[in-house]
């Protein structure tokens, strides 16, 4: 059955049709209300013309005055650059040396060299009670080259009472390879909230009687 005619002519059903599968938008150039055309995207269902497109394109584009954050130096930038950037900085150099440190994102609190002052005795015990090999991959002290790395499971700056953390309980001897691994990837996890990944870890090296 044929759909009964809602409208009085072709040109009114054209708009009606129009109404029905899409709204019309405001140019934030003009202000100018218009269609946007399905088959048009990006810049074609927010402007309605050339014209203010490269109006917008000019003021994103236009320079302005900025100060570096860390040497305090005048320089030009565009407005969207500026726009964008969460810190302006005038060269790498200067967002190198400003992003360093405690401003860095991956800032952990620094480190901390003293273990204590039995740290190098409890170290050697360790390695001896680990049998001079590594907890993770059983690595042989002579394999790695050097002296086995004695590493704390649980991060030293994690603790505030420092006798907890040098706890035999919580050093475990490691390869070179294996304490590179731990501190990138387990540590970091673990830090930022992934008790299961510290936990598959400390499983992986538990000691064995």
């Amino acid at each position: 059955m044929k759909e009964p005619r809602l409208t009085c002519s072709a040109a009114c059903g054209y708009q009606f049709r129009k109404l029905r599968a899409r709204k019309q938008k405001t140019c934030p150039i003009c202000c100018r209300r218009f269609w946007p055309l399905k088959r048009r995207l990006g810049i074609w269902a927010t402007y309605c013309s050339n014209a203010c497109y490269r109006v917008k394109q000019n003021e994103r584009l236009a320079m302005v005055q900025v100060t570096c954050e860390h040497c305090a130096r005048t320089f030009r930038r565009t407005a969207g650059a500026v726009k964008r950037a969460a810190h302006l900085f005038c060269n790498r150099v200067c967002a190198s040396k400003f992003m360093s440190g405690e401003q860095h994102a991956n800032w952990r609190g620094g480190h901390e060299p003293n273990r204590g002052p039995v740290w190098l005795r409890l170290a050697a015990s360790m390695r001896k009670r680990d049998g001079y090999r590594c907890r993770r991959c059983g690595r042989t002290q002579a394999e790695n080259g050097a002296s086995l790395e004695v590493d704390h499971i649980k991060p030293w700056r994690s603790f505030e009472n420092k006798a907890e953390a040098n706890d035999p309980s919580n050093l475990a001897s490691l390869c070179k390879t294996c304490h590179r691994h731990k501190t990138g990837s387990i540590e970091r996890k673990w830090l930022r909230g992934d008790v299961l990944a510290m936990q598959q870890y400390e499983d992986a090296i538990k000691l064995t009687s």
